[in-house]
């Protein structure tokens, strides 16, 4: 097999990039940290789409050439890259635990994750789904519909554990970031991770309400376009 991205290919873009000694290494350890970050996106992206198709986490690790515990362990437990989040990610990922608690659940889901973005109504994320009409109450209905008002407690300093959809969500972020080109994991991306996964109440729950993937996709993609190229403010 051909590997898409050659060694000659990666100087010859430090080349283009830099002219000076120095400045080709400085460029040259920044493009290993962009290429370690889109092949640990990529690695991620295909043990997702093995666990979904049934694969136990034994036949994973033999894939990977590791033991099972390894593969578990790196892939369910692999920590954010909290560097990289915009401070309105972190407040909405933040959030979202809060609107869990609201609802007297005892755990974060795709749901609460939604809620969390439509919490922090001044990123992108919460643009997108203003213009859809889709709001904290809109969401509250349906969550209440279909899961209802839980009955935990409502003390807003605990810390909830998220569900397994929720956590795959929030590891999904980067790769969402890589697939548009940035450097950064802004609300639109967590939005778009959210689609990840299909039968979490928040994809189906979107999809119902006039705003698809690709329509969001779309969306994210021209209102940064617009946007200045200055420090992200999503």
């Amino acid at each position: 097999m051909t590997v898409p991205i050659s060694l000659d290919a990666l100087i010859a873009s430090v080349r283009a990039a830099a002219d000076q000694p120095l400045e080709q290494l400085e460029e040259a350890a920044r493009l290993r940290s962009e290429v370690a970050d889109l092949t640990d996106a990529l690695l991620g992206h295909f043990v997702d789409q093995a666990r979904r198709a049934g694969c136990s986490w034994s036949q994973i690790g033999d894939a990977l050439g590791v033991s099972k515990q390894a593969a578990q362990q790196k892939h369910t437990t692999r920590s954010l890259p909290m560097e990289r989040l915009t401070e309105r990610t972190r407040l909405a990922i933040e959030r979202s635990t809060a609107e869990a608690i609201r609802l007297g659940h005892t755990y974060v889901g795709t749901e609460h994750l939604l809620l969390g973005i439509l919490a922090v109504p001044e990123c992108v994320a919460a643009e997108v789904l203003a213009e859809r009409g889709i709001t904290t109450a809109t969401v509250d209905a349906h969550v209440l519909e279909v899961i209802g008002r839980g009955g935990g407690s409502t003390e807003a300093s605990l810390a909830l554990p998220h569900t397994p959809r929720a956590t795959r969500c929030l590891l999904s972020m980067l790769e969402m970031a890589l697939l548009l080109g940035h450097n950064y994991i802004g609300t639109e991306h967590l939005l778009l991770a959210l689609y990840r996964e299909e039968e979490g109440v928040a994809a189906r729950f979107l999809e119902a309400n006039g705003l698809p993937e690709d329509a969001a996709r779309a969306r994210i993609i021209q209102i940064l376009t617009g946007l200045s190229k200055g420090a992200p403010n999503a």
